[in-house]
């Protein structure tokens, strides 16, 4: 058994050439008889063994030194709590995926840090949907916005695997609480417990639904409490009453 603590190791196993133990020692494999007569033999057995070479078969030596690594002067660990970072884009009909490949050049989204941290993200057809702490918006799919000389925006076709953020006109989002959020039938529910709102977001856009004659009842209790109901599946926000 070989085992391995520490480094960046290959092993395969190679056929070699083993002398024979007898007698509690080794007998040399090459051998003559009296007459000075070649009566070697061979005994080879797969040995595992490190290499630099794949197969045999092909010249392939070669060194692995690990994945690239750089000397950074200063250099300190970051939480980037409002971008979305993402793998290479993946093909569904073919059978090698790019899960594992991040391009740092390519590979993240920034939204504005004034809107606060993400809190939720939910996957809507060609959207993702992103709440944030003070603000919502959609990002689109392999889709970008192109803005027209009028100021109206074009969604259009784009490489990248996130496009544009289109934010939505209220300054409402999840306030830090994800536990808030609430997803049916692609309609997502949230509780902004900073403004003491219940909104709900569909293909219609935002409202307001704590404002249905019920704005005052609802900033009075929203800040008591606020669950999603596992077995029901629906959002329940309980008060002392």
């Amino acid at each position: 058994m070989i085992t391995i603590e520490k480094g960046d190791v290959f092993f395969r196993q190679v056929p070699v050439n083993l002398s024979k133990y007898e007698n509690n020692q080794f007998v040399s494999l090459i051998t003559a008889n009296t007459d000075g007569e070649d009566t070697s033999g061979a005994n080879f057995l797969p040995v595992s063994l490190e290499s630099n070479c794949v197969v045999d078969y092909h010249k392939s030596s070669s060194r692995g030194y690990g994945r690239p690594a750089f000397v950074i002067p200063n250099e300190s660990n970051t939480r980037n709590e409002t971008s979305i970072i993402h793998s290479e884009p993946t093909l569904s009909n073919i059978f090698d995926n790019n899960f594992s490949s991040f391009p740092l050049s390519l590979n993240f989204k920034d939204l504005p840090i004034e809107n606060g941290a993400i809190d939720y993200i939910v996957p809507r057809g060609s959207n993702l949907t992103v709440l944030q702490r003070s603000k919502v918006s959609d990002i689109g799919l392999g889709r970008d916005l192109l803005s027209t000389a009028s100021g109206q925006d074009q969604v259009t076709v784009s490489n990248k695997v996130l496009g544009a953020a289109s934010f939505y006109p209220i300054n409402y989002g999840s306030a830090g609480s994800s536990t808030s959020v609430f997803v049916e039938d692609d309609v997502i529910y949230f509780a902004d417990l900073d403004n003491q709102k219940i909104v709900k977001i569909d293909q219609k856009g935002l409202d307001i639904i704590s404002e249905k004659s019920m704005d005052k009842y609802f900033k009075n209790k929203i800040s008591e409490f606020l669950s999603i109901h596992p077995s029901k599946r629906r959002a329940v926000m309980g008060t002392t009453q």
